[in-house]
């Protein structure tokens, strides 16, 4: 069949080269425009941009997806099917028209749980005991589209969100490569969502990004996963402005500590007092600093309990 993959994320690079080595035609990328990118604030094409000019295929990069030259120039690719993930823009009727059999989307999280533009976030702040991806056919409103196949994966409840993008992208080539061939086959079937038990994920505000001590362990660690390794969960330590990006399983047990107060660092890590319970961090990175491990840190530096993150 012939694909046009509209992605901008490297989340979607798997895909792109799952569909690269398979059977089927890349017929077209669609990705976010060339923008500033990077430390040096340098030019550049988005990480999928950059993957399809290196194999030849043609990119559009529209400011919106949804201009009459942009949708002119979709229908001459001709695509039997439409692929979004992690595009960046809502793609329209009008685009999703140019698809002769399917405009499918391919979303991180077990739809209708999690709609939104950050549902791995989500998936860990809720404490999901499982998480996976789905593939809808894409509509009007945003993720809530007929399924047309799922994969569920268990969590260990150590995962930071880092490292489910990595694994969900996986799943996501994976469940791509196969609803392409339940469609190629004609046995691709499609299931309405309940929307009585849909969930809102929205991207994370600044205003969550700094820890609160105040609440569980539970959720304190939660919280410093979320949000590992970008944008980095914040706490400041005697002026220094930290990110937290590492844990070990939180200890429930009563802390003698008051929130936010280092109890101790021992071989589990650091561990921080909270509402209830205690956080052990285990890799952090300061403000103007390196990434390293909290023993690392403690090098540099008198830790001695007593004092707080705030």
């Amino acid at each position: 069949m012939r694909i046009l993959f509209l992605a901008s994320s490297a989340f979607a690079l798997p895909s792109l080269r799952g569909l690269l080595g398979s059977p089927h035609t890349v017929a077209g990328v669609v990705s976010q425009p060339d923008r500033l990118r990077g430390r040096r604030g340098r030019v550049q094409p988005t990480p999928i941009a950059a993957q399809a000019e290196k194999a030849a295929i043609p990119v559009l990069k529209p400011e919106k997806i949804g201009s009459p030259d942009t949708v002119r120039r979709i229908r001459e690719i001709s695509p039997d099917a439409i692929v979004s993930l992690a595009y960046g823009q809502r793609v329209p009727a009008g685009v999703r028209e140019g698809a002769s059999l399917v405009a499918l989307n391919l979303h991180p999280s077990l739809l209708p749980r999690h709609r939104g533009a950050a549902p791995i976030p989500w998936t860990i702040l809720a404490g999901d005991p499982r998480t996976g991806v789905t593939a809808i056919e894409m509509v009007d409103q945003m993720d809530a589209g007929p399924i047309l196949a799922q994969r569920t994966v268990p969590l260990a409840g150590t995962e930071t969100a880092g490292d489910l993008e990595e694994l969900l992208a996986a799943e996501c080539r994976d469940l791509l490569l196969d609803c392409l061939e339940r469609l190629n086959r004609g046995n691709l079937e499609r299931r309405e969502q309940d929307d009585r038990l849909a969930t809102s994920a929205p991207i994370l505000g600044k205003d969550a990004f700094r820890v609160d001590w105040s609440q569980s362990c539970e959720k304190a660690d939660r919280q410093i996963r979320a949000l590992s390794p970008r944008p980095g969960a914040r706490s400041s330590l005697d002026g220094l402005e930290v990110k937290l990006l590492r844990t070990s399983p939180p200890l429930e047990e009563a802390s003698q500590g008051a929130p936010g107060e280092i109890v101790a660092l021992d071989d589990a890590g650091l561990r921080v007092a909270a509402g209830s319970g205690e956080a052990v961090l285990t890799r952090l990175q300061p403000e103007n600093g390196k990434e390293m491990d909290v023993w690392s840190f403690a090098r540099g530096r008198v830790l001695r309990p007593g004092q707080r993150l705030i």
